[in-house]
């Protein structure tokens, strides 16, 4: 009895990830310092997957329940390091269904990238205004906004090009 179940446990390990399809999704950029959140989407085809476990590398670890003929969006999140574009490296995949006895793993390499911004500087405020500018004056050694750049323009006639 025991080795009927230690038989049938490893086909249903093997089983569980049979037929998975993986997909890369989308990825919206991020700045140095921030969680870069890797979509996947994941497809069973014709059975029920009971437990599938994905991670990226030393990241985000997540389980999930497929089932049969359905779509099921995951995001695993790691941390940007640089700017640039930053690779997900290859999905570690595996499953230990139905007792655990057994494990049945894989390396996806997939490619699924995120761009990484430079991580925005902290901007000084500007500096305050002169008692003159307060009150609604012109701030001193300012020149009037707006007569620099159109002197020498005329009005709009109809007609004229």
């Amino acid at each position: 009895m025991l080795g009927a179940v230690f038989l049938v446990s490893i086909l249903h390990t093997y089983a569980c990830l049979s037929g998975v399809v993986i997909e890369t999704g989308r990825c919206d950029p991020v700045f140095v310092g921030e969680d870069i959140g890797f979509t996947y989407q994941l497809q069973a085809a014709d059975r029920r997957v009971n437990q599938i476990t994905l991670a990226i590398h030393d990241a985000d670890l997540r389980s999930v329940a497929i089932e049969a003929g359905e779509t099921v969006r995951l995001t695993l999140f790691r941390q940007a390091q640089q700017r640039g574009w930053d690779e997900a490296g290859a999905l570690y995949v595996e499953s230990r269904y139905p007792l655990g006895l057994f494990r049945a793993w894989s390396w996806a390499s997939l490619q699924n990238r995120c761009l990484v911004y430079p991580k925005p500087l902290q901007a000084k405020l500007p500096p305050p205004l002169s008692p003159a500018a307060a009150e609604g004056g012109r701030p001193v050694g300012s020149r009037l906004s707006g007569t620099d750049a159109f002197q020498g323009l005329d009005d709009y006639q109809p007609g004229i090009p």
